[in-house]
Order: structure tokens, then sequence, then C-alpha cells
């Protein structure tokens, strides 16, 4: 105990250390507190911003939309009122109609333009010359024309967005309608994009050939970049939250304000609005974005800076404390001198101090502690010298051990061979066997590091402390029942814990070790509920090996004492030594090569298979990962495949059971018609050296 305490004083940190951690760690801690708070206002700050930009961005569109419109209609009503145009109208002169919508878009930039007769069907059409006397009678801007004899909408043809008017043409009587339109292209994105500073994707939901019940979505229009542009659409159709965004978008007809999405792992701030046609339905989408990453990199230079410099103060601020911690301590430092010195029984230190202070008062305090200790070095020097004229005193008696009182596992041995010994024995030969005897049960149990305590007649008392007490003291019975078979007079074992005193009881001239307490009681309740070969445990001790038990696939039933109403768990020598052999012994445990065994985690298994085994030149055994009534599930390396699989196997009783291992044959069959992330997969079904088993995913 002492070298233990010396050796935890020599590595603990000193006083001047502690107050330097500390004060480094309060400063990291204010400028790690700075520097979050700082990066969560950057970030509320670039959302702020990019918010902004999506409401601007609505704006701006809104009103480009407004300014496209109106231009298409003074365009329309400077057409309606050329003679011409009325001319070749009546005329129905379409290659004159086709020259002179070329020379006018030459002049006024519109994109297309068709003139149509009043039922609705193409006269000229500038982007499709062939497409004479198509009917678009049923096309909404049309509908609405004839209607109101005015339309305005986005114009959906062929996968390309537009905005477009329709307005009649008439001199006296209606001869048709005139519709005109500027396409929604990168160059109208990007204007949009130069007022507000958000980007801008215009998406049509209709296939570039226009097929009938086709509504895969398509950037028609800009400001990303190709790739960019292309990851939103993925995300719009993979992501199952945008997808249902986007269908309340182009189906309701309804706008999304905020969106978080993520492109191309960028995070990104989303406003999506519908695209309505002259009938107030969703031809499309205009989706504005705003780049949290773009909106932060200004504000994320200044978080950087100021960490730099966080940095640089917590590397000053321990400098300096380090510094004035030394200097403020270094009376403390004489003072821990002298204390070190005293302890040498040097007493004739002087630690005193002028200051008024607390150090300086804790200085004067030793001083006067010194002194006492100087007194009482001077009385012990003069009561040795007065001992050496003293008679010499008398042999006291031998101390066996210290008195105390502490919580142990006790084993009792009965030797049962030797209660009662036949007429015709002799007392050596008698005495040789017990003595034999008596050598393998000490040798048992001191290898698995227990102490022997007493030997009372033809019973053995010992004691087992420390890490896996139960566990050494299971394989020191299974040692001691080791090839005890069905003899009548074998020996038994009765394990128990508690608390007990044990220490030198004086009596006479002379002083025993004794071991008293409620578990030595209860050792011999114990053994009166034994027979020969068994080892019988308490419930304290079974809960202690409960753990390692399970783990071996292996459960002791309670039963009730006949002789005392404690409850109780017996097993047989042979399944004790089965669970405590080979590879699963303990550490300290002699094993049949006469070797210590080495330190391992778990008892044998039930199934009769150890870790380490090689099975089928396969599947090498690593550990036991748990057991139930039927069978034992092992931690295995496929040395085929090189991977970790987990294998199932019955319980070695269970081996010949045919009903079992039908039960094993369903399990496999109903797992295979199971496929779910939570759910293990099941790979197949066998047998390695007559033992069914089934593998699966570890």
């Amino acid at each position: 105990m002492t070298d233990t305490g010396t050796s935890r004083r020599r590595f603990s940190p000193s006083l001047a250390t502690r107050i330097f951690l500390v004060t480094s760690l309060l400063v990291t801690l204010a400028v790690g507190a700075a520097v979050a708070v700082t990066y969560w206002l950057v970030q509320k700050t670039a959302r702020r911003a990019a918010d902004e930009a999506l409401e601007s961005s609505s704006s701006v569109q809104t009103a480009f939309q407004t300014e496209r419109y109106e231009r298409l209609r003074l365009i329309s009503r400077l057409f309606a009122a050329d003679p011409a145009v009325a001319a070749y109208l009546a005329e129905r002169d379409t290659r004159s109609i086709l020259d002179l919508l070329s020379e006018r878009g030459k002049d006024l930039g519109f994109d297309f333009a068709i003139f149509l007769d009043p039922d609705g069907k193409v006269i000229a059409r500038t982007d499709r010359p062939e497409a004479v006397g198509q009917d678009l009678s049923q096309r909404a801007l049309i509908q609405k024309a004839r209607a109101e004899f005015e339309a305005a909408g986005v114009w959906q043809d062929g996968g390309n967005l537009y905005y477009a008017v329709a307005v009649p043409l008439s001199k006296g009587t209606l001869l048709g309608f005139l519709v005109t339109g500027f396409a929604i292209n990168d160059l109208s994105a990007l204007e949009v994009n130069k007022i507000s500073g958000a980007d801008v994707a215009y998406v049509s939901t209709a296939s570039a050939a226009g097929a009938a019940g086709e509504t895969s979505p398509r950037v028609v229009a800009s400001t990303l970049p190709r790739q960019t542009a292309d990851s939103l659409i993925a995300v719009l159709m993979a992501d199952a939250k945008m997808k249902r965004m986007m269908e309340t978008v182009v189906v309701a007809g309804k706008s999304i304000r905020r969106a978080d999405i993520s492109v191309r792992g960028e995070p990104w701030i989303a406003f999506l609005a519908p695209l309505l046609d002259a009938a107030g339905k969703p031809v499309g989408a205009s989706v504005a974005l705003a780049s949290l990453e773009k909106e932060s990199a200004d504000y994320r230079q200044i978080a950087t800076a100021l960490l730099l410099a966080g940095i640089v103060s917590i590397l000053l601020a321990s400098l300096v404390s380090f510094g004035l911690t030394r200097r403020t301590l270094a009376p403390v430092r004489r003072l821990l001198t002298a204390t070190e010195a005293a302890r040498k029984g040097d007493y004739d230190q002087q630690v005193g101090s002028g200051s008024g202070d607390e150090v300086g008062q804790l200085g004067r305090a030793f001083d006067d502690l010194l002194s006492d200790l100087r007194e009482k070095r001077d009385m012990e020097a003069y009561v040795t010298e007065l001992s050496k004229s003293l008679p010499e005193p008398r042999e006291g008696r031998a101390a066996l051990g210290h008195p105390q009182a502490k919580d142990a596992l006790l084993m009792g041995v009965e030797l049962r061979g030797y209660g009662a010994l036949r007429a015709d024995a002799g007392p050596e030969p008698v005495l040789d066997r017990f003595g034999a005897e008596l050598a393998r049960v000490s040798a048992a149990i001191t290898a698995a590091r227990g102490q022997l305590e007493a030997v009372l007649g033809h019973h053995v008392l010992a004691r087992f402390d420390g890490d896996k007490r139960a566990v050494r003291a299971l394989a020191a019975a299974a040692e001691i029942l080791k090839n005890a078979g069905d003899d009548p007079e074998a020996p038994l074992v009765a394990l128990t814990a508690g608390r007990v005193a044990l220490g030198p009881v004086p009596f006479g001239e002379q002083s025993e070790r004794a071991v008293v307490g409620a578990p030595v009681a209860q050792l011999e309740s114990l053994a009166r509920e034994a027979t020969s070969g068994e080892v019988v445990l308490s419930r304290e001790v079974h809960d202690e090996l409960k753990a390692s038990f399970e783990q071996a696939g292996y459960q002791l039933a309670p039963r009730r004492g006949l002789v005392s109403p404690q409850l109780l768990y017996v097993l047989s020598g042979t399944m004790a030594l089965r669970l405590t052999a080979g590879r699963a012994g303990v550490a300290g445990v002699a094993t049949p090569d006469g070797k210590a065994g080495e330190a391992v985690s778990t008892l044998a298994t039930l199934s009769g298979i150890e870790p380490g085994a090689l099975m089928a030149r396969r599947f090498e055994i690593l550990s036991v990962l748990g057991a139930g009534g039927m069978g034992v599930v092992y931690k295995a390396r496929d040395r085929e495949l090189d991977d970790l699989v987990a294998l199932k196997m019955l319980k070695r009783e269970l081996w010949g059971d045919r009903g079992q291992l039908e039960r094993l044959k369903s399990e496999i069959k109903l797992a295979r018609k199971i496929t779910h992330p939570n759910v293990l997969r099941t790979f197949d079904f066998g047998e390695i050296d007559g033992i069914p088993y089934i593998s699966m995913e570890y």
C-alpha cells in the first residue's frame, strides 16, 4: 500500500501545474465560446442575407415578367396598326407575312410570332414555317384571347418556355390573332441575377418533344453551371421532401418560400414559384437559389481571424499564467522542501516567512510543529537510552497476520473418503494418503491464487480474493474433483461469499489464525446439501458467476435446500471441469500440460467448441457472442473470404435432436424471406464435423 501511495504522489501534478492548467482551460473555454458564438452569428447572418437575396429575386422576377408582357403588348399593337398586316391576312399571303415577321423581329427583338385565323389555326409561324394550318385553339393563351380578346401567360412549346401575349387583329371584322413571345433563356435568368444577386433556374415540366403525359422536369434556363443545374434536377427528383415540394409548385400552383437543399454537397436555400399559363395553370417553375457557402464566405474570414487571434491569446495567457503561478507559489515550494526533510526525520528546518498572508501564517504554524517534533525526538532518544538498562522482556505471542474484516469468497472441501475409517485400516497408510490428498487440494487452491486458511479434520477451508475470484475458485474446484466420476468417497466442494473476520486469536501462550462469520456457517449447511463429486454454490457466488455462465450458454436452476431454506446451485465436477478446461482456463490455474493458463474472458462453451478452434479448415472461432436455450452464437472469421461472420450452432446435448434441427432449418427459411436493413442477413446452412450451423452477417 505504501508503494502505491508513493507512486500516486510521484505522478500527481504539482499545484503550480494545476493552477496553470485551470487558467489555460478557462481562457480556452472563453475564446472557444467567442468563436462558437461568432460562427453561429456568421451562419445566422448568412441565412438572413440569403433570405433577402431570395426575396429580391422574387420581386425582380415579378417585375421582369410584367415588363416582358408590356413590351409584347406594345409590339402586338404596332403589328395590329400596320395596314399591310391586315392586307396580308385578308389574302392569306403566308410568305409575305413571314417576311414581315422576320423583318420586324430583328427590329423589335421578339423570339417568335404566330398569326392565327379567328378559329385558332396557324396562318404563319416564325419558329415553324411548315406548321401552317396547325390547330392551336385549345391552348390556354388562345382560348383566353378568343374569349377576352387579349391574353398573356407563359407559353410552353417543345419543352421550352416563353413569356407570350395574344392580341386580336381586326379591320372592321376580326381577321385573326397575333401571338408574340420572348424566350425564357439564360440571358433572362442572368438579368434577374444581376439585379437580385440570387441564382435562378427555370424548370419546364414537359419533355423536349412535348410528349403527352410526360412531366419530367428539365432546366431550360439558369445562371448555374451545367453540372450544378443537372444536380439540381437530380435533387428535385430523388429527394422525397423536395419532390413533394416540387409537386406542390407544378401541380397545385403554390409557392414554396423557403427550402433547404444540398446540391453537390453545397448547402443552398431555394424559393420555388410556379410559372403560370394564361389559364393560371402551372407549366413550370422558377427556382431562385442562394448559396449559404457563398453568403458566409466573407463572414468566415472574420471567424477565422478571430480564431487565430484567440489561439495567440491562449498562448500568451498561458505563458503569463505560468510565470505568475511560479512566482506566487515560490514560498509554497520552500514549505514543501521543509516538509519532505521533516518526513525523513530532519526537524531542524526553519520555514519562517515575514509575510502576513496565508502562506506566511502556514510557515509559522509549520515552524511550531517542527519545534514539537524536535521535543518528541529528544524524548524518544532519552527513552531509548533508558531502555538499555532494563531487563529483557518475555517472549511475546506469535502474530499470524492482522485482525481484519473483509468480503471474501470461501471454499469448503470435504474429503469424504476420510470421514470414517475402516476397522482394518492402519493409521500410517491412511495418514499418508490423506497427506497426499491435502497436497493435491492445496496445489489446486494455490494455482488459482487462493489461500489455504485451515484444515479441520477431513475438512479444508480456503479463501479467494481479488479479480475473478469466483471463476478462479470454480477452476480450483474443478481441478479438485477431476477424475472423481461416480466415486461415493470423492470430495465435494462448497462455495460461498460474504463478510468475515479473520486474524490471530490468542489463547493460552499461543495464537492461532481463525476465520469466523456467517459464510463459514453457511459452508457447513451447503456441504449437507451436496453429494460426492459435486460443487454446490451459494446464491452470492452464483450471482458472481452468472454472466460467465450465460456467456458460455449455461444456466443453473436454483433449488431450495433440504436442511436449510437457503437457495443454492449445484453442478457436477465434470461440468465444472468442462467449463474451465483448455483455453477457457483462468489465469494462474494449471492446465493439463502443466503450464499456467493464460487469462481469458469467458468459460468454455457448452456447445463443446472453444474460442481458437478452427472448424472445417475455414471458420476460426474468435469468441462467444451469446447463447440461448437452443444454441450458441460465435464470432468467427471466414478464412476463405477473409471476413467476419456469426455462426449459430446447436448445443452439444441437442446435436442428435431432429426436432431442434428442423427448428434450425425453419429459422433460416424464415430469415431468407425477410429483407430489411435492421435484420441480419443469413448466408448459409450446413454441417461442420457433424455439427449443424447457420452462418449469418456479423
